[in-house]
């Protein structure tokens, strides 16, 4: 039996992907680039449950992201109401 994530958080991206680094930024797990980087390469994140070191990984609609207690769906952007 799965255990249900608390506090799941939908992160909504309009491309198909977004690379780590980036998302850690958007999320606003990291204020800068450079913060970001750091983050990543001290081993702090996880991409569906393995460790990611490399911040230019490409993040994709339906991964999972952790980050010390917070986990992010990558989801698709919401559809325009088309005005």
């Amino acid at each position: 039996m799965k255990a249900k994530v608390k506090g799941l958080r939908r992160a909504p991206i309009s491309g198909d992907y977004i690379r780590l680094d980036a998302f850690m930024k958007y999320v606003g797990e990291a204020e800068t680039g450079g913060e970001a980087k750091g983050i990543i390469s001290d081993g702090e994140v996880f991409i569906d449950g393995k460790k990611c070191i490399q911040r230019g990984k490409k993040v994709c609609k339906g991964s999972f992201v952790r980050h010390r207690n917070k986990i992010w769906m990558i989801t698709g952007a919401p559809a325009s109401d088309g005005g």
